[in-house]
């Protein structure tokens, strides 16, 4: 009882200095603001909310705490469109213009058609020179990465194709190179629409005959239906090569909705419908046979569990339909992230798959109908190295166990990459 009545009161105690710090900080009275959430931080140390309104009254007055208050709210929640806003505002007051364009520009992509975005790309396009000479905001981004890769398996395709005949398991190096880049075109009101275009490329070391280059052209388009909810619409058109020779072309679209409830809570429902012709060749000689439609519906939940941790969790349902009926199947697939905040701007995740897959048809290998359940664990450190540039590695485990022996396989993949943001 008395734990209770204990516990009560510290709600009650830190709900009313946030009232009155609101308040407060609303009437423009920083310095009482800045008092209330100090003392509602006092109740509840780790508190995000706190924290984020004690670094809004912090900025208000030019703070020396204000920097330091409004990363720490960052975090705690490093996708609260409000903090990323008021660190660019921060950034902004001292002309420090390339970190205050990075921060408004993250405001734009997590809270699209909401008026905090729309007050971040005024901001932009005063940074970027619109309003005083005419010049166009910057409307592109770029991504690139390179990398080693160590593969305990690379003869092995990742969407369930069976080994070339008479090619045993094999172990390599390759290096990776990897590029993204997309271009905003319309930005009106709440519709937001972009093209993009990546390439994947792997090296390796000895079995060059199963280098990898995967290109994607990409359309999304968006629209803001009301504060948090946001419906999007993707087309992509990918090509797929192995050792030079055309492997597949994929057309797909998927439509999704995305919901955020707000504190970090985000749900996302989507379908996917992808259309892939795959090609024959010397290495896949019957790779045609697979061609067909692959139909996936499913929902991802973004979930903050702690101050320094987040999870993300996710299941579809697919179901494929090929020229070989023994290429078709249906399945389940689920899987759970755990992302941790760590010292020294280092972040660890950890995730987990497990996949299951039940082919129709009677399997030229052993006769009978295919089942396939594939579990996948990894692990992945990454420290940033400044606002533009990360280090990463990753350690990662594949366990496919099949019924039928010729796709029955373990795998793991070591990753060190370098990866940068302009």
């Amino acid at each position: 009882m008395s734990f209770t009545f204990t516990a009560n009161a510290f709600a009650a105690a830190y709900d009313e200095f946030m009232t009155i710090g609101k308040a407060k900080l609303e009437d423009k009275q920083y310095s009482f603001a800045e008092s209330a959430f100090r003392s509602a931080l006092n109740e509840r140390p780790d508190d995000h909310e706190a924290t984020l309104h004690l670094g809004i009254a912090l900025n208000r007055m030019e703070g020396s705490e204000a920097e330091s208050i409004l990363k720490r709210a960052l975090y705690l929640d490093p996708e609260d469109p409000r903090a990323n806003f008021e660190l660019a505002i921060h950034y902004l007051k001292r002309s420090i213009k390339a970190e205050a364009r990075e921060f408004f520009d993250t405001v734009v992509r997590l809270a699209p058609g909401t008026e905090l975005a729309e007050r971040a790309e005024k901001q932009l396009d005063e940074i970027r020179g619109k309003v005083a000479s005419g010049k166009a905001a910057r409307r592109w981004a770029i991504l690139t990465s390179a990398g080693l890769q160590y593969d305990s398996n690379v003869i092995l395709i990742s969407d369930g194709a069976p080994f070339p005949g008479g090619v045993s398991r094999k172990s390599d190096w390759r290096g990776l190179f990897c590029f993204s880049g997309a271009y905003s075109f319309l930005r009106k009101d709440k519709f937001r629409s972009s093209v993009g275009y990546s390439l994947y490329q792997s090296i390796h070391k000895d079995l060059s005959e199963y280098n990898v280059n995967v290109q994607n052209a990409t359309f999304v388009g968006s629209y803001a239906i009301r504060n948090g909810v946001t419906l999007k619409g993707l087309y992509s058109f990918g090509l797929t090569y192995i050792g030079g020779d055309q492997y597949s072309y994929t057309h797909k679209i998927s439509p999704s909705i995305e919901i955020s409830e707000g504190n970090g809570f985000d749900t996302t429902i989507f379908y996917r419908l992808g259309d892939t012709n795959f090609q024959d060749s010397n290495r896949f000689s019957n790779n045609s046979d697979r061609t067909g439609s692959t139909h996936v519906g499913g929902i991802i939940w973004k979930i903050p569990i702690a101050s320094d941790i987040s999870g993300e969790a996710g299941y579809s349902y697919e179901a494929a339909s090929a020229r070989k009926q023994y290429w078709e199947y249906k399945g389940d697939r689920g899987f759970l992230d755990l992302l941790f905040k760590l010292p020294r701007d280092v972040a660890a995740k950890i995730h987990s798959e497990y996949l299951r897959k039940d082919y129709k048809g009677s399997n030229p290998f052993s006769g009978g109908e295919r089942e396939d359940r594939a579990l996948t664990l990894s692990l992945s450190l990454t420290k940033r190295l400044s606002t533009r540039m990360d280090v990463s590695f990753s350690q990662a485990f594949v366990d496919n166990d099949s019924n039928v022996k010729e796709y029955d396989y373990k795998r793991s993949i070591s990753s060190l990459s370098l990866k940068g943001r302009f």
